[in-house]
């Protein structure tokens, strides 16, 4: 139901997705968490995506994984997620492979 969970937690599922697939996932998020709880994910934004990791998931770390990495930019999913009533509360960067991703935590509000 609308608003009924303290928690809904994604990890390593949105770099490997489309972006569309994504963000319909982001709005579910958003619907089912109860004001006051939290929604904790990892991307792999712009922020993890250095010219030196491009290279290398393009020419090493990529093979067999032809879906890596499925990048969203940052500043789209804090945008979106503050116009669903959350906001970003912490952001910290987390081991993928060759490269990062990086987990962002909201809060929706109360």
């Amino acid at each position: 139901p609308d608003g009924s969970v303290d928690l809904v937690q994604a990890h390593k599922v949105f770099n490997t997705v489309t972006f569309l697939c994504a963000v319909r996932y982001f709005f579910e998020m958003a619907r089912v968490t109860r004001p006051g709880g939290r929604i904790v994910f990892d991307v792999m934004t712009e922020t993890c995506l250095d010219p030196a990791a491009v290279r290398t998931w393009a020419t090493e770390g990529g093979t067999g994984h032809g879906s890596f990495p499925a990048a969203l930019p940052r500043t789209m999913c804090v945008d979106l997620f503050a116009s669903l009533g959350c906001s970003l509360e912490a952001a910290f960067t987390a081991p993928l492979g060759v490269a990062s991703t990086e987990v962002l935590v909201f809060r929706k509000a109360e």
